[in-house]
């Protein structure tokens, strides 16, 4: 009688058959149980947990161990996480040199871009405003022809 195999199953007797272990090494080696067995015999998935066990237990990465029992694809098992600092893992100098950069860059951004200086001419009370960060512009002519 030719019966089904899942693909976990497959995967982890072939990886015992070529280490020359059994379900029983396996068992003793990561604290299984003869039911989590039965249960890949059936189809069912692993924890990460497990998958991690059988890693270290196999000589293989967590990814091959979750590729070989179908948990990912191998083109899920390709995708790399972004990488996050923990900056109390990089040193001062460091530190330091990247705060310098971004200050010095939000510098130079803030320079770019001025914000509109608007002046009080306190004579005639009358405001006017520049877009160039600090010059004023000229008065106006008053609608009767008179300046400013």
């Amino acid at each position: 009688m030719n019966e089904h195999r899942p693909p976990q199953w497959t995967y982890l007797e072939g990886e015992l058959a070529r280490r020359g272990l059994t379900t029983g090494d396996l068992v003793r080696a990561t604290g299984l149980t003869r039911s989590a067995l039965t249960g890949w015999r059936r189809g069912r998935s692993l924890t990460i947990g497990t998958a991690r066990s059988m890693a270290e237990l196999f000589g293989v990465s967590l990814l091959d161990v979750l590729v070989g029992m179908h948990v990912l694809t191998s083109e899920e098992a390709q995708l790399r996480p972004v990488v996050s600092y923990d900056p109390a893992t990089i040193p001062d100098d460091e530190l330091v040199a990247e705060v310098g950069r971004r200050l010095r860059h939000r510098l130079w951004a803030s320079r770019s871009r001025p914000e509109p200086a608007i002046r009080l001419d306190k004579e005639s009370n009358a405001c006017s405003s520049s877009g160039d960060g600090g010059s004023p512009r000229p008065p106006q002519d008053a609608p009767d022809g008179s300046s400013g």
